[in-house]
């Protein structure tokens, strides 16, 4: 299934890729060129293809000899029925918004293929073909995905039932029967319940998944709060160890004594900022996303008093909640997306349109940091005023690249110029044969010939007038050319700072309006501090590290570093300016997989390492942790006690991992330990509190 799946994937997405590599011309200076990068595409999709046919063809023989002995069964001779002991009520299934999201996915990426493909062939610009074929692969990519997701056969069962022991399921299908699973106990729900981050509610993702029909649904949910394992709410005190504890009896109620809420008595110096609405204390800065909203409520809250004044989301789970940190992860990585977009269509579209709708400056009257087009007889030294080189590519032969080192003056009736030739975009021919290029038919421009430039006007610092040339061509062939901004280019040009303008504003106004409506809920109580300085680490345990911790200045510094390091690498290649040939096409694409990266790192050092010790230590009482924000010894347990603890695990199925077990049945992920802390944890709790454990249990 996972071959057959990468294959649906990236099988029509590298076969668009050959396509688009077929259709474009190489680039001069290339290892390889285009179309061998395209057949070695084609012949690897076309070998998976193969190897899946024939790994197909192999399991079935092989299948067929180990059962060679038996008749096999038809599905008609299964004579399963529903159990009787069971009230079981039918499930009218309705069609899911999640299948008509995925299709409606696939066809507009379908759509979009075609549009993209259409533009293609009536662009008159070869700068623009590199978006548009990177547009086709990425819907292709997109397109496929929704797409198998469309076709994977989903079971829904046809009749539910819900009993003391869990929940059952009836299928039609004497296929899903055997597949599917029958029934869900109350207990793997809880503990499903208890090793989500967040604590999310699974009734919730089971309908969902399952597609039961809110009668049935409404039957589960009145059902669950009768069996779901409600942890008990922490003091707000620290409170003294209670005798007895490690002596290996279990306690039959979790207090956790071990809780500390070191909220200070006054209130915060600065009543800015968000407040946790329900224990109104003050998060300054990025410390304010880590709250969430709840969509109940309408305000901000903490987790510790989502999990407990909210009772985890009033019965819907992290569904009814909203987090500010993806809110302002996703404002951030669009506009800069956009962003870097913008240097490239805006290049183009300026030197296209001047080029199409301007007339020609006289030299006397062009104005530094202008886009102008100036037309005037070549004034050189040498014959050949601007020429090329010949390039040996692979094995289409030879190929004419223009020079980014030649410079030349350019006169008119008002006066001359210098010309520079390093930020070429696009060169038409010239009227005189390159003589020294054997292999190529090209033409340059030499001594008194008439051009057409267009470029970028500055001034050097000795005062000289300097143009950039970017578009040129010998005027005589000036009538000839139609070439003019693309529909594409002068769409974006309008399109990219109005989206960008717009995430922003919808953002702003979205955070800001939260922040105002928990302002109100607070009802004019001041928000309180948490004091820093309050606890310390005891000198007299052993502290062991446990990696990077949880405080505001470290993440921040981090994620600013990350950032820093992606402009600086940008800075280097492919530069800040436009790149001979290509503009600032490569800035986009480059810059694409750049802010991807430094966005997707800069969200985990900011808001993914919350709730992370930076140290840990082992006592007579338990496994003791220390965190170095106040805000997560405010939100976090700090110490695991060995009398509370029923036993340390790890998980089944796909992503498996460690999670630690209370005598009361809740499920604590143990993701924030290092792999040496986890091993002494599982070390010590085999030598203090494996005795804690029921002797029946293996």
């Amino acid at each position: 299934m996972l071959g057959i799946g990468l294959l649906a994937i990236f099988g029509p997405t590298l076969l668009s890729l050959a396509a688009v590599l077929f259709v474009f011309p190489t680039v001069p200076g290339s290892l390889m060129d285009n179309e061998t990068i395209a057949l070695a595409i084609s012949v690897l999709v076309l070998a998976g293809v193969v190897w899946l046919a024939v790994s197909v063809l192999v399991r079935g023989s092989l299948h067929r000899q180990k059962v060679s002995g038996s008749r096999p069964v038809p599905p008609e001779s299964f004579t399963d029925v529903p159990n009787p002991q069971w009230s079981w009520r039918s499930n009218k299934a309705v069609f899911p918004k999640r299948m008509v999201t995925v299709v409606a996915v696939a066809v507009v990426a379908t759509a979009l293929d075609l549009v993209l493909v259409f533009l293609i062939a009536s662009s008159s610009f070869p700068a623009s073909l590199g978006m548009l074929g990177a547009g086709i692969v990425l819907a292709t990519l997109f397109g496929s995905i929704a797409a198998l997701v469309a076709a994977l056969p989903w079971s829904v069962p046809s009749e539910v039932a819900v009993a003391d022991d869990g929940i059952h399921f009836w299928y039609d299908s004497p296929y899903d029967r055997r597949t599917a699973r029958e029934v869900l106990s109350w207990t793997d729900l809880n503990v499903l319940r208890s090793s989500t981050p967040g604590g999310a509610d699974p009734i919730t993702r089971l309908v969902r998944f399952l597609r039961i029909d809110s009668e049935n649904a409404q039957i589960i949910a009145s059902e669950w709060p009768l069996h779901r394992a409600v942890r008990p709410s922490s003091p707000r005190t620290q409170t003294p160890p209670r005798k007895g504890e490690g002596s290996g009896t279990p306690s039959p109620e979790r207090t956790f004594p071990h809780v500390t809420t070191p909220i200070a008595t006054e209130t915060s110096r600065s009543q800015r900022g968000v407040a946790c609405v329900r224990c109104r204390v003050r998060y300054p800065g990025l410390e304010g996303f880590r709250l969430l909203w709840c969509k109940v409520d309408h305000f901000y809250v903490c987790r510790n008093c989502w999990r407990e004044g909210c009772q985890e989301g009033h019965g819907r789970g992290i569904k009814a909640t909203s987090k500010p940190s993806r809110i302002l992860g996703a404002v951030v990585l669009g506009v800069a997306f956009l962003a870097i977009w913008y240097p490239a269509v805006s290049y183009d579209y300026n030197l296209t349109n001047a080029w199409r709708n301007t007339n020609p400056t006289p030299i006397a009257d062009l104005t530094p940091g202008e886009i102008a087009k100036v037309d005037g007889t070549i004034l050189s030294s040498s014959l050949v005023a601007w020429g090329g080189h010949e390039v040996y590519y692979s094995k289409t032969g030879w190929s004419w690249t223009w020079n980014t080192t030649d410079n030349f003056e350019l006169g008119d009736a008002t006066g001359t110029l210098l010309v520079a030739t390093g930020a070429w975009y696009l060169i038409y021919n010239g009227p005189h044969m390159a003589w020294w290029a054997p292999h190529t038919t090209m033409w340059v421009y030499e001594r008194g010939d008439r051009v057409q430039i267009v470029g970028s006007v500055s001034r050097l610092g000795n005062g000289t007038l300097h143009l950039d040339a970017q578009i040129a061509s010998q005027a005589a062939a000036v009538p000839l050319i139609t070439l003019e901004p693309s529909v594409m280019s002068a769409a974006l040009l309008l399109l990219i700072p109005s989206l960008i303008g717009a995430i922003s504003v919808a953002g702003a106004v979205v955070l800001l309006a939260r922040r105002v409506r928990s302002r109100r809920a607070l009802h004019g109580q001041p928000m309180l501090a948490l004091d820093a300085s309050a606890e310390s680490r005891d000198p007299n345990r052993s502290w062991i590290p446990n990696g990077r911790g949880t405080t505001p200045r470290k993440r921040g510094v981090g994620a600013m570093g990350v950032v820093l390091g992606g402009v600086a690498l940008l800075a280097v290649y492919p530069g800040l300016g436009p790149r001979a040939d290509s503009g600032y096409w490569g800035l986009g694409f480059i810059g694409t997989i750049v802010v991807l990266s430094a966005g997707l790192f800069s969200y985990m050092l900011l808001f993914g390492g919350v709730g992370r010790p930076s140290y840990v230590a082992i006592d007579d009482v338990g496994f003791r942790m220390w965190f170095e924000s106040p805000y997560d010894r405010h939100l976090s347990d700090t110490v695991f006690p060995w009398a509370e603890i029923q036993d340390i695990h790890m998980t089944s199925g796909k992503g498996a991992h460690w999670v630690l077990r209370w005598t009361t049945g809740e499920v604590v992920n143990l993701y924030m330990l290092r792999r040496s802390n986890l091993n002494l944890l599982l070390q010590e709790w085999a030598r203090r509190g494996s005795r804690n454990t029921d002797p029946q249990r293996t």
